[in-house]
């Protein structure tokens, strides 16, 4: 081996001599790395003894030879960039070749991380005694000796220390490499901090906190450390680059160092949870919802402290955070883990329970972020609106349900909701809808939401009380005291919220107001008619139960004849065309069904009954004629009125000649 060494030397030395040699030099150093990686190989198949130590100090003497020869090359060299080169990766390279080919060759005393540390602190010196040399092309030789020795002492971390601790050493070299390159100008040293970076980053995430042994202190323990250090390391390098000229550097490391940051803190989280079984319990709805409440907390943070145009990566990781906090208050609260759907308990006392937290916080918290957002995150603006939004209609939603069945709220599990929870929803919903609209005057958009909340509201009030769940056909008790009982709640209440956003529709939102008023006199009809039945049966309005007399049968026409009257008196006065015609069709029901019970009378009571029937409709037709379909006269054109100016004129002025 003597005489390749010998030859290395030589074309070292030549290459030194003339520049044209030099791709010798690099041949000669690759072909005796590998001969150095074929030497185990062929011994092995030849079956022949290879001495560990001989092995290692032939890999460690042509690293030495090439790397002081390139080092020796580099004085007083007009292109010395390229020696540089060769001398430190024959440093790496013959290092990493006598760890390959025979790693156990160390003496028990020794490890590859010595090993691995003593030469990158031998390089280190050799970039120090070097000195700066610039050339046409821009080279610095000590470029090629710092990150030689970045390489190595990356290694020296790998193989130094247990997994865990490898990613916060591997970001504190990186800080030290960047202070080091800011403060030298060595632009290139960002290679080796990228590297160092990505590989911490891989790390953290994969396997990541699963192979970490923790302790069960909270707050104050290994996982801190673990996320901590490189978060703080990350916001080191982006103040070291502040001034780099290249932003988009700058703008990562504040963008890592605040989701390594948010890593942190939602892992103490989960530790705060499950102190004993880190991940093999799956979270609860109520850790699923301190999650996006965190992520969304620190999204408003920093969105409304730093502002400077300088921490723009900073803000892009918090929108970054935020969205992601949108996407998981949907899937698990809403979704998931929606206690309509899934076995959850929320606390036994109405109102104040578990889902103020779990939905009104991030509600809140989802409308703040909306709020610090800034214009150009349009999609990501409008989205966390829409998400406040929904949580709000869940929360209601759910307080109506945890009122009505405590903690079994699952509603495919059971089909309990009754008469009184489907009007309550209707109530609720349209509510929410008016305090929507009354919102809407300082943020608009509300507007919109409002009237999505207040067609909710219209289908509860008329799918459950009217249809579903109608007392004429279910087992509902309604009250015994007549005239003021729970109609007027079921019913009732739900009419006159219907007429109020009637009412208060408009621009926009002015296809909302006929089908408020339908249901609103939907409504009112079911209301009158159910308290006529109510007044005769009691508080149980079965039709299975209780037949309809024959007197009851006649106060359905007495009662809608006299609520056609009141809704016709009411348009009158109001000026509502829309009581009006309400008051026409509940009046031609009347006429309908007493209509169809004279056909039941006989001899003179039917034709009696048909002469006031008729009488009763002449005098319907001229009142309805009169008030309910006039029209106004059209106003005359204005140029018929300066016509007949014209001509007053004209024949004044002929009166005057």
């Amino acid at each position: 081996m003597n005489w390749r060494a010998l030859g290395a030397c030589g074309w070292v030395s030549l290459a030194r001599l003339d520049r044209r040699y030099l791709p010798l030099a690099y041949l000669a150093a690759g072909l005796c790395g590998m001969m150095l990686l074929a030497w185990p190989i062929s011994a092995r198949i030849a079956e022949m003894t290879l001495v560990p130590r001989q092995f290692f100090l032939l890999a460690i003497g042509y690293g030495l030879v090439f790397f002081v020869g390139g080092l020796g090359c580099v004085w007083r060299n007009a292109r010395p960039g390229l020696f540089a080169w060769l001398s430190a990766a024959s440093a790496l390279g013959f290092t990493v070749i006598a760890h390959l080919g025979q790693p156990h060759s160390l003496p028990e005393s020794l490890s590859w991380w010595m090993v691995y540390t003593a030469v990158a602190v031998t390089v280190a010196i050799a970039a120090g005694l070097v000195k700066t040399t610039r050339t046409t092309h821009g080279t610095r030789v000590i470029d090629a000796y710092a990150i030689t020795s970045a390489a190595l002492a990356t290694l020296a971390v790998w193989f130094g220390l247990e997994h865990p601790w490898i990613a916060p050493a591997w970001m504190g070299l990186a800080v030290a490499v960047a202070i080091i390159g800011v403060k030298l100008r060595l632009r290139w040293l960002v290679i080796p901090v990228g590297w160092l970076s990505v590989g911490s980053v891989a790390l953290l995430v994969v396997p990541g906190p699963w192979d970490y042994d923790l302790p069960m202190r909270l707050v104050f323990n290994t996982m801190l450390v673990h996320y901590g250090l490189p978060a703080l390391s990350f916001a080191v390098m982006a103040w070291v680059y502040h001034r780099d000229p290249w932003p988009w550097l700058r703008s990562v490391c504040q963008a890592l160092a605040l989701v390594a940051a948010t890593a942190a803190i939602s892992l103490q989280v989960r530790l705060g949870f499950h102190p004993e079984e880190l991940w093999q319990k799956i979270p609860g709805l109520i850790e699923w919802a301190t999650y996006p409440a965190l992520w969304l907390a620190v999204g408003i943070v920093v969105l409304w402290r730093f502002k400077a145009e300088s921490l723009d990566g900073l803000r892009k990781a918090a929108i970054g955070i935020g969205v992601v906090g949108l996407i998981a208050v949907v899937l698990h609260p809403l979704f998931l883990n929606n206690p309509l759907f899934v076995s959850a308990d929320v606390g036994q006392m109405t109102v104040l329970n578990w889902l103020l937290y779990i939905y009104g916080v991030p509600c809140l918290l989802a409308l703040g972020f909306a709020s610090v957002m800034p214009k150009e995150a349009g999609v990501f603006k409008r989205a966390a609106g829409i998400v406040s939004l929904a949580l709000l209609f869940m929360l209601v939603t759910l307080e109506v349900r945890h009122g009505f069945s405590g903690s079994k709220m699952q509603w495919l599990a059971s089909n309990d909701v009754a008469l009184h929870e489907w009007a309550t929803y209707g109530v609720a919903w349209m509510v929410l809808a008016l305090l929507l609209w009354w919102a809407g005057r300082w943020r608009p958009g509300l507007e919109i939401a409002g009237a999505a909340v207040g067609l909710a509201g219209f289908v509860a009030a008329l799918l459950g009380p009217v249809l579903i769940d109608n007392p004429l056909f279910s087992a509902a008790d309604v009250g015994a005291v007549r005239g003021v009982n729970w109609l007027l709640y079921i019913y009732g209440l739900p009419c006159v919220l219907a007429a109020l956003l009637a009412f208060r529709s408009g621009g926009r939102l002015r296809q909302l107001k006929p089908i408020g008023v339908t249901v609103s006199l939907l409504l009112l009809f079911v209301l009158v008619s159910l308290e006529v039945r109510q007044g005769f049966v009691g508080g149980d309005l079965r039709l299975s139960l209780h037949p309809i007399s024959s007197p009851e049968n006649y106060s359905y026409s007495l009662a809608w004849v006299l609520l056609a009257l009141a809704l016709l008196g009411g348009g009158l006065m109001t000026g509502s065309a829309s009581l009006r015609y309400g008051s026409l069709a509940v009046m031609l029901v009347a006429v309908g069904k007493v209509a169809l019970d004279t056909a039941q009378l006989r001899d003179l009571w039917r034709v009696l009954s048909l002469l006031g029937l008729g009488l009763s409709l002449i005098v319907l037709g001229y009142v309805y004629q009169r008030y309910v379909f006039r029209r106004e006269p059209k106003p005359k054109p204005a140029g018929d009125k300066v016509e007949e100016t014209d001509e007053v004129e004209t024949h004044g002025e002929t009166e005057s000649i």
